[in-house]
């Protein structure tokens, strides 16, 4: 097995949140996020704030995302204001009842996976490791081959087909979670990419039951592992690429059971000191009586 390490001990979480009454965790986040947090401790909290989000990107913009109980404008206004005279604040968001709404700056800030631009706003999906998250996303590349078709299904999917886009005619996104969907959405009109798309948890069945030969398929179905993998015609995997990218092998071995030789796994160090890594798993259908 390829194990990759992570690079230095800053290249951690480039997304973090945390709750201002309680925070933990601060030695993996990203100096500059960390940085800011300590610039934090001087500004004098309202208790109708509850926490915070903060993204940051390659140059040091930063996207907030505050979390209150009680909307006081006089409040939200001036923790923004507060934290401009700390950071570049670039995009300025609030959440209050689990509804998201945008106040101030730019609606969404760039981060590049490699050389592709990629829009982000608030609880849109990144790698929070952005640094060896990149890593990830270019030794998945040199691992796929060449193909007329991809179909590839996760809350990452439009970041996968952006790093691999040249290798293939057409390609399916097929992104369940919304938020990262629109992102989607966003990131192929920026850099004028032309694939097909689809929203369905369960449409990763349908598509792969309806796949020809000639097609790659890439599963990135998150800690939990895809729920409707037994409903998966697997006689459609014979032959073909399949990948699968998780950073849970309970849930890849739930998943896949026996029915699947592991031609690679290339682990990647996420998260120093921490109990998950991302795999790339290579899967090769073995011959079962039963299929």
């Amino acid at each position: 097995m390829n194990i990759i390490k992570a690079l230095n001990p800053y290249n951690y979480r480039t997304v973090v949140s945390f709750n201002f009454d309680k925070v933990t965790n601060q030695e993996y986040w990203d100096k500059r996020i960390l940085d800011f947090y300590y610039k934090l401790q001087n500004i004098k909290i309202h208790n109708s704030l509850i926490g915070l989000r903060v993204n940051i990107n390659e140059a040091n913009e930063f996207m907030l995302k505050l979390n209150i109980k009680e909307f006081i404008l006089e409040e939200v206004e001036r923790f923004y204001n507060e934290c401009k005279k700390i950071e570049k604040i670039e995009s300025f968001y609030y959440e209050i009842n689990e509804k998201i709404f945008h106040i101030k700056g730019n609606e969404s800030i760039n981060i590049m996976i490699n050389d592709i631009i990629c829009p982000i706003t608030p609880n849109a999906f990144i790698q929070a490791n952005h640094i060896m998250g990149n890593i990830l996303y270019s030794k998945l590349a040199e691992l796929v081959l060449p193909n007329k078709n991809l179909i590839v299904y996760g809350r990452n999917s439009f970041h996968i087909a952006s790093q691999i886009n040249k290798k293939f005619e057409n390609i399916l996104c097929i992104n369940p979670c919304k938020i990262a969907f629109d992102s989607g959405i966003n990131m192929m009109k920026i850099n004028n990419f032309s694939w097909n798309i689809d929203n369905s948890k369960f449409g990763l069945v349908t598509n792969i039951s309806n796949s020809t030969t000639d097609t790659t398929i890439i599963m990135s179905p998150g800690r939990s592992g895809y729920s409707y993998f037994d409903k998966i015609n697997l006689e459609k995997f014979r032959g073909k690429q399949i990948l699968y990218i998780t950073c849970n092998e309970e849930s890849l071995k739930r998943d896949i059971k026996n029915n699947f030789n592991i031609k690679n796994n290339i682990l990647i160090e996420l998260f120093p000191g921490t109990k998950y890594n991302e795999h790339i798993i290579e899967l090769e259908l073995i011959n079962i009586s039963y299929i």
